[in-house]
């Protein structure tokens, strides 16, 4: 936190938040397994989960427009049979989620029948890039209003070889704040997405935020520690996290959305 934002004045006037801490974290909803691009099956990613203490998370694997490894809605469908068996037997909780691709126009890349069948959505751009400014603002603004959108996963895209797209910042978080969709903290390291202005920026605006691992393998769940650090330089506190709250805090949330 000691980046000259007014940290020294809020601690001197008794403001200064208690930020998040890595141990507030009751679950992590951003992570692959086999069934799509990652490296460590189903059951290892669930078992890791399980081995960190975690009372729920999400196999979040790719929708279907990512050819080559997104799963369809009958591979959903199979998924969902098989971390309902999973999840019971390493005692955690286990949502079937997906992070499905928001398409350069803002819709989705599943229908809303396949989205309402989900546990919980990660909407995230992965194509189209290069849009301007306002087609990029637009396309977020449209996701934050699809009441199946829980959270808008690594917000500018950023990579390790791309500084990320452009859109209206305080548009975008609003607009999440409205409509009760979280943003994305992504502590893989070539991403951490929101970076900590940003997410600061959000937190002002009043947004929620999800920290996760984006974890391709069981060895990478560590990764949510790097978004625990970005969270922490924005001020972030555990009251804003939403993976911070009990399952049924995060149901509640899910729910609350849908019947917009």
């Amino acid at each position: 936190m000691r980046l000259g934002v007014g940290e020294i004045e809020a601690a001197l006037n008794g403001t200064l938040p208690a930020p998040v801490a890595l141990s507030d974290l009751r679950g992590d909803f951003h992570m692959h397994c086999t069934w799509s691009d990652g490296s460590a099956t189903l059951e290892e990613m669930i078992a890791g989960v399980a081995a960190r203490g975690y009372e729920y998370h999400a196999i979040s694997d790719h929708s279907w427009g990512r050819k080559g490894f997104g799963l369809d809605p009958a591979d959903l469908r199979a998924q969902r049979a098989r971390i309902a068996e999973l999840g019971a037997r390493h005692g955690v909780a286990t949502l079937c989620a997906s992070e499905v691709d928001i398409l350069p126009d803002g819709s989705l890349d599943y229908d809303d029948d396949v989205l309402e069948s989900l546990d919980f959505v990660i909407a995230s751009v992965h194509s189209a890039t290069h849009q301007s400014r306002d087609e990029m603002t637009a396309r977020l603004l449209r996701a934050c209003e699809n009441r199946y959108v829980n959270v808008i996963g690594h917000p500018t895209g950023r990579g390790e070889a791309f500084a990320g797209y452009e859109f209206d910042f305080d548009a975008v978080f609003a607009a999440a704040a409205r409509t009760g969709t979280a943003l994305e903290i992504d502590g893989h390291p070539s991403r951490l997405d929101l970076p900590s202005g940003l997410a600061r920026r959000a937190k002002q605006l009043g947004c929620t935020f999800s920290l996760d691992s984006d974890a391709h393998g069981a060895d990478q769940l560590e990764h949510v520690a790097y978004a625990v650090g970005q969270a922490r330089r924005a001020w972030i506190e555990a009251s804003d996290v939403l993976n911070a709250r009990t399952l049924e805090g995060v149901g509640a949330f899910v729910s609350a959305k849908r019947a917009r």
